[in-house]
């Protein structure tokens, strides 16, 4: 009997998704067949053999992840009134896959410092980037002023979904004043 797996889970050992995640996503949006039929549910087992196929959309613009989306937004808002990330070191706390690393990188951010408490998250495309450091297994509360910080122009993109008040106010020593700390 031939192995079966996940169809989520399949799409991203044959390299088709980025991650399970991206997968869920493609999924969701109709774009992957099975068989030659749209797959519906991530769940849905599939055999090692089975033919699968993601439809490409054109004009796309393939980002690490879901994430990139939220901080487009907040740069489209924060932009017009001047705040922008070129040429500039960029914290990404709690950076998963590298959604918002990628999005810096792509507006012009000079370096973006990647920190998470897992590990191996981070897109293989990123994690080879001469402009992303990456600090696995780190948690943002433990992020300690460096010589390279306290010489730098902060411009910190920490925006996830944390409630917790230390969030921000922590990250903060990290970095100069007058820099922005958004949440939501």
């Amino acid at each position: 009997m031939a192995r079966r797996a996940r169809v989520d889970a399949e799409l991203v050992r044959r390299g088709l998704a980025r991650s399970r995640e991206h997968a869920v996503e493609l999924i969701g949006a109709g774009r992957v067949l099975i068989n030659g039929a749209v797959a519906v549910k991530p769940a849905t087992a599939v055999e090692a053999g089975t033919p699968l196929l993601v439809r490409e959309e054109p004009d796309e613009v393939s980002w690490a992840s879901r994430g990139a989306h939220k901080l487009l937004g907040a740069l489209e808002a924060f932009e017009p009134r001047g705040l922008t990330v070129a040429g500039r070191r960029c914290l990404d706390a709690g950076a998963s896959t590298g959604g918002f690393t990628d999005v810096l990188l792509s507006r012009g951010a000079r370096e973006v410092v990647a920190v998470d408490v897992g590990y191996g998250q981070l897109i293989w495309r990123l994690q080879n980037d001469d402009r992303v450091r990456v600090f696995d297994r780190t948690n943002v509360r433990n992020l300690t002023r460096t010589p390279s910080m306290a010489r730098s122009n902060w411009w910190s993109a920490i925006c996830r979904s944390y409630r917790s008040p230390w969030y921000c106010p922590r990250s903060r020593r990290a970095r100069r004043p007058r820099r922005i700390c958004c949440r939501w």
